[in-house]
């Protein structure tokens, strides 16, 4: 929707990238997931804050970085525009779960390859009981836990 009364009119060069934004099939990316789990990996040993630093640098070092011709900005989190990553530090289970039906849903529609369906299934056995949403479910109170297993309370992810 455009306000051209309150921010004006986009520029031609604008107004392309705009349209090939828009254009673009948003597909998932599991670059980021992929690095994370080798620092992971690698410093499993380590601190959770020396985890996370490492994961970083990790990320930064080799992520793929593109730059559009149209961009003045430029930066994102995944290897091409429009494009979403997976952080699997956080939890892995919506998207394993979802790994077959996300072209399929009825909102936030999301392609993806064979190569990256595969490569999400083949780092998932490392996350199962090694992120943020497994350490905050331990937490729960059994109370809690049971209402969780009934599906009378539901974890939801954004």
């Amino acid at each position: 929707m455009k306000n051209v009364e309150h921010f004006g009119d986009l520029t031609p060069r604008m107004n392309h990238f705009r349209e090939v934004v828009l254009d673009k099939k948003p597909y998932i990316d599991a670059q980021r997931a992929l690095l994370v789990t080798e620092a992971y990996e690698k410093y499993k040993n380590q601190t959770p804050v020396m985890k996370r630093a490492y994961m970083l640098k990790n990320i930064l070092e080799k992520m793929s970085i593109y730059i559009e011709d149209e961009t003045l900005i430029v930066g994102n989190q995944a290897s091409s525009n429009k494009d979403a990553p997976i952080f699997p530090e956080y939890t892995m289970k919506f998207v394993m779960e979802e790994l077959d039906t996300f072209e399929k849903r009825d909102g936030d529609v999301f392609y993806i390859t064979e190569e990256t369906k595969e490569a999400l299934r083949k780092i998932a056995p490392f996350w199962e009981n090694n992120n943020l949403r497994a350490k905050g479910e331990a937490l729960l109170p059994e109370e809690v836990s049971v209402f969780m297993e009934t599906g009378f309370l539901e974890w939801k992810e954004s």
